[in-house]
Formats: structure tokens, sequence, C-alpha cells
């Protein structure tokens, strides 16, 4: 599927935003550190504001469950001639080593390379300060493992919420009595899928992340969505047999119900190969 980032409301754009910030100023941070340390040149924080760069296509795994939801993005970026344009983003094989956060976490999987050679020959105080900067590295590299994460189900909860909304706008707008039990009932059923989609993200506590969830709750919950799902679908139906929805509306709000369950289901797969 494709996900149009470009028509998303501005209030879901600015949680990505939002998210993209963040991403650039911890690579940056990563970057300075690198930078200090001698492991790249300064040309690498540079390439941090090349947005055509940025990670919008490693957003989503490159293996695991998640090869049957793949999703494309497409979205406004600025070009290598600072001109802006519609991108799409394909999963790319290829393509996700030259992502901004495959390239900072490939320098300091790197950088850790050399630090374990340098304590084949370390004495002493060497061995302790060498082990303390190995250790530092070590939390850099989850912290870009976590920065993907994080990015990756953002982007399948937004687009959810995308989707609810998109339902929810084209129902209301075109139903014949917004006093029907079924419609009320479809838009009740809509905002409980609404929490469902916003469910299960890491947190951070102090300078780590933590799941406050397992596979086991994933697992309830997709059964709780499917449950809730057919159920709307069900009530979709029934508006449109008793004429209460126009019929030519139908085909647009299944894609929308589709897409909807594609990016939930996109969600759960993330989580899952994290909890593994």
């Amino acid at each position: 599927m494709k996900l149009n980032l470009t028509v998303l409301s501005e209030t879901h754009k600015n949680i990505l935003r939002v998210q993209r910030k963040f991403v650039i100023s911890a690579l940056d941070a990563i970057a300075a550190y690198l930078v200090k340390n001698g492991d790249v040149d300064t040309e690498l924080r540079e390439m941090l504001n090349k947005e055509y760069m940025i990670n919008y296509y490693d957003v989503i795994p490159d293996k695991g469950p998640l090869i049957a939801h793949e999703i494309e993005l497409e979205l406004f970026v600025t070009n290598e001639n600072d001109e802006v344009e519609i991108k799409v983003f394909r999963k790319d094989f290829r393509k996700a080593n030259e992502a901004l956060i495959s390239i900072v976490n490939s320098k300091l999987k790197g950088r850790k390379a050399r630090l374990l050679d340098m304590l084949k020959e370390a004495t002493g105080e060497q061995i302790k300060l060498i082990n303390t900067h190995i250790t530092q590295t070590e939390n850099l590299i989850k912290e870009c493992y976590y920065l993907k994460l994080r990015s990756q189900l953002l982007i399948a909860e937004v687009g959810g919420l995308h989707f609810i909304d998109d339902i929810l706008k084209q129902v209301s707008k075109n139903i014949k009595s917004d006093t029907h039990a079924n419609y009320i009932l479809l838009k009740k059923e809509l905002q409980t899928l609404k929490e469902l989609v916003q469910l299960n993200s890491p947190v951070r506590e102090q300078r780590d992340y933590i799941f406050p969830y397992d596979s086991q709750d994933i697992l309830v919950q997709r059964r709780e969505f499917n449950k809730i799902f057919n159920n709307c679908k069900l009530l979709l139906s029934s508006l449109l047999q008793e004429g209460l929805l126009d019929s030519t509306h139908e085909n647009s709000i299944i894609m929308s119900f589709n897409y909807l369950q594609h990016l939930f289901f996109a969600k759960c797969d993330v989580n899952f190969i994290a909890l593994r």
C-alpha cells in the first residue's frame, strides 16, 4: 500500500514532525560524539540536514512478518538541489544502508570494533577507560535501534489514525440520519479502534527503554481489534443496505478500512519483532 503523508491532517503531520526533529537531534548528538573522538569527519553532521536522506524508507523493517505489509511512503522532501518535490519511499534493501540512522549506526559499530581491538593491547587504567567508551558506544547503538523502532511504530500508528478519521469524515458527511442507532454505534466503535491503534510503544525511563507490554498483550489486542473492526464493517453494510449512506462512497470507505487494518497489523508486527 502507499501511505500519502502529504494528505495527513496538520495534527498528524505535527506528530511526525516532532519525531523527525527528535531523531535528527539525537543523531546529531551521536555524530558530535563520533567527530569528537575522531571516528568520522564533520561531514557526517552536515549530512544530517539532507532531508532526502532521512530514514523514511527504513521505517518499516526489511525482514520478518511485516513483509506481508509493505508500505510505501509518499511525502514532500527537499532534494539535492534544495527543491521541494514529492517523493515515494519504498522498502528497498539496496537503499536501506543509505538511510541516516543506518549510516550513524554503522559508524558506531565501526567504533566499537576499533575499541575492542585496542582492548587487546591495553593495560591498567587504559582497560577501564576503553571499557567505559565501549559501554557508551553500545548505549548509542541501542539508541539508534530505538530511534528506528519508535519511528516504525509511529508511522503505522499515525497512518491508522488518519484512515479512521477518513472513515468518520466520509460517513459523517454523507449519512442521511446522524441520530440513527447504527451510525452512533459505528462512531463509538471507531473511537475504540483509535484507542487500540495508539497502544503499545516502548517508553523511556531515565536512560533506557522499556516495553510495558508483551507479545501476549498484542495478541489479545489484535483479537479485540479484529472483533471491533468486523463489527464496524457490518454496521457500515447495514447503513448502506438501509439507504442511509450513498453507495457511491462504499468503495472509498472500504479501502480506508482495509488500509487501517493493514497499518494496525504492521504496528503489531513491528512489536512482535522487537519483543523476540
